[in-house]
């Protein structure tokens, strides 16, 4: 989480590729080290290490992902996330049979070799690193001038120095209110399996009479459910023409808030004493596929929504890559944040809400504080779904108005923020009046600040 805003910085130096190599070249002797580790403190070295090479690698194949799918974003990021579901399905339990059969630092190594291949995939597919725009201008930093291709031009003067190296994409130019929220919501979203990590399986060990084998199973169906079914689907419901990306986003925390009402294997904390065992087992895994498909229907859209939001200008050839190394950053940043949260807030509402009768439970301990935890964190997702409904405008690409031309220029023009209070044909295609001269009030400024740019560029790098 921490890492992840740094990446995003050295992939406008370094080039995306390189910090990609980079980054799995320091999984691979990260996990080697854990594998090797004898001691708690070195485990600990390597582990963060291991988020140090995540992040790069995270952050630098997003960025590439956003770069190469254009208006195709959702489908993208829906394939990445089914084959990063299958490892989830997959790694636990193959990794679990190395360990009992050959021991942990076979495990590890294992681990480290499948990294390294994929290294080696990766050094033959991926192109040579790129060199960003912005990473060109960086020799204007001490020595000044760039020419009319946006070249180094040898000495010049300060001018060209700070026009040339100064923040063409700002901070406040990526941070708005569907990159904020849709951010947070997205790690909350991750946090909802992490909650269930330290809590799931002690329940249904109580709830169903498994064991941690059948606790893992019984995980391993959300995991399922989000990358064969929900992945895919959320891909193709929240295309603008469908249901849009921001009533996907609400829907999948709605189903989160379901999901979490019947993971204690009842509707919230009702069950009575001699509420049946099966009928425990239909409502637990009801609720693990609504987690899976409420995860993905939050998660899928949320990078597209996030770009849409932004100003059209920002995606010129000159800052695009900064833009999208700036919402690569941030989407890994709140999927990390989940995933350290969500274990901290389920260990922190079993230990301090109160106790009910578990459903199903058979036996004289039937006593826990896990349906009362996950009815609280499902009125939390309910509650975050609320606010991105009445935060979050419903941003979508229209079609060009009547008696517009269709050129770049136009279509740029009505990238516009749609109100949620329209809900008609019409009104989602074409927008109101008001809102279209919006948009183009907002190009022509992008357009006029460019130009300034672009003039200044000229003026201070041209030999005296």
């Amino acid at each position: 989480m921490a890492i992840s805003p740094v990446a995003g910085r050295l992939q406008g130096v370094l080039g995306r590729e390189l910090v990609c190599f980079a980054g799995l070249a320091g999984f691979v002797a990260s996990t080697t080290l854990f594998a090797l580790s004898r001691s708690t403190s070195m485990c600990i070295f390597a582990r963060l290490l291991q988020g140090v090479a995540g992040a790069h690698v995270s952050v630098s194949t997003l960025a590439m992902l956003v770069r190469a799918s254009k208006e195709n974003l959702a489908d993208a990021l829906a394939a990445q996330e089914v084959f990063s579901g299958i490892g989830f399905i997959v790694g636990p339990p193959v990794g679990g049979v190395l360990y009992e059969y050959c021991g942990f630092t076979v495990a590890g190594l294992a681990l480290a070799v499948l990294v390294g291949a994929t290294l080696c995939l990766v050094v033959l597919v991926l192109p040579p690193p790129r060199v960003s725009q912005y990473r060109r201008c960086l020799p204007c930093c001490f020595k000044g001038g760039v020419d009319k291709d946006g070249e180094h031009a040898g000495e010049g003067g300060d001018g060209a120095e700070e026009a040339a190296a100064g923040p063409v994409v700002r901070q406040r130019d990526v941070l708005n209110v569907t990159t904020v929220v849709s951010g947070l919501s997205v790690g909350f979203s991750f946090a909802a399996f992490g909650f269930l990590d330290p809590t799931l399986a002690a329940h249904v060990e109580k709830s169903l009479g498994v064991d941690s084998a059948g606790a893992g199973g019984i995980f391993t169906v959300g995991a399922v459910v989000y990358a064969v079914v929900g992945c895919p689907l959320a891909a193709m419901l929240c295309k603008p023409e469908r249901l849009g990306p921001k009533t996907c986003m609400v829907l999948g925390f709605v189903v989160m808030g379901v999901g979490f009402a019947m993971v204690p294997g009842a509707p919230g904390t009702i069950a009575p004493a001699g509420y049946p065992r099966e009928a425990a087992w239909v409502a637990t895994v009801f609720a693990c596929s609504c987690l899976g498909l409420g995860v993905a229907f939050e998660t899928i859209p949320t990078l597209p929504a996030m770009k849409a939001s932004l100003p059209a200008r920002l995606f010129a050839p000159d800052t695009a890559d900064a833009a999208e190394d700036m919402l690569s950053s941030l989407f890994s940043s709140a999927l990390s944040l989940g995933e350290t949260i969500g274990p901290l807030l389920g260990g922190l509402c079993v230990a301090v809400l109160p106790e009910t009768h578990t459903a199903g439970c058979e036996g004289d301990d039937c006593e826990s504080s896990f349906p009362w935890a996950s009815m609280v964190f499902g009125a939390c997702l309910l509650g975050c779904g609320l606010v991105m409904l009445l935060l979050v405008p419903d941003v979508r690409r229209a079609p060009p108005p009547p008696g517009v031309d269709d050129n770049a220029d136009a279509v740029a023009s009505i990238n516009y923020w749609r109100s949620g209070s329209g809900s008609s044909l019409h009104s989602f295609v074409y927008g109101s009046q008001a809102a279209r001269s919006r948009g183009n009030s907002m190009q022509r400024d992008g357009d006029e600040e460019d130009a300034d740019l672009r003039r200044s560029l000229l003026s201070d790098s041209a030999p005296p």
